[in-house]
């Protein structure tokens, strides 16, 4: 089973245009051992990075919106048109094609996220703007998750008493 790709770092692009896949996401790649990675447009004009297996999947979800088939077909046409079969060199290092670099504004340097089933490669003045332009309360939108409804039982889940335990509380910084 593949696991999720989290957590956020920053890299430079190096005179080739490439970038250095960051070290936490290399066990999940090597799992499955692509020949290569699809590199395509994601969402505000990021870039997202997928193994080939989610690619064709994501894909699949494209096929099966419910929406109008001409949006199916602009969306389809987006994310198909400006994909890229991307190689992973023997140093971790990709290179991110010069029209999808030059969409997301990614000239030297790249902020590399975890995006749950694929890698989100941002400039990082442009994802702070998107931050922003969202109109998101995490507390809400996080309230069900946390202490909510469990999406396979439908009962409430109860909260722990240990999330209100201040003992036993751990640092992730070494001693």
């Amino acid at each position: 089973m593949l696991k999720k790709f989290y957590g956020k770092t920053l890299f430079q692009r190096d005179t080739k245009g490439r970038f250095q896949i960051p070290s936490m996401f290399r066990d999940q790649i090597q799992r499955v051992r692509p020949d290569y990675m699809v590199m395509t447009r994601g969402i505000g004009k990021s870039i997202y990075l997928f193994l080939p297996d989610i690619f064709d999947e994501f894909l699949n979800r494209i096929d099966n919106m419910s929406v109008s088939p001409m949006i199916r077909a602009q969306l389809n046409q987006s994310v198909v048109w400006s994909a890229a079969n991307c190689t992973i060199d023997m140093q971790w290092r990709i290179r991110i094609p010069d029209d999808l670099a030059k969409m997301a504004g990614i000239t030297t340097e790249v902020e590399i996220l975890g995006g749950n089933k694929w890698i989100e490669l941002w400039h990082t003045d442009r994802r702070q703007q998107f931050i922003k332009k969202m109109s998101f309360d995490f507390d809400e939108a996080a309230w069900d998750l946390y202490y909510g409804v469990d999406a396979q039982s439908d009962e409430k889940i109860e909260q722990d008493d240990t999330l209100n335990n201040s003992q036993g509380k751990e640092s992730c910084q070494e001693e």
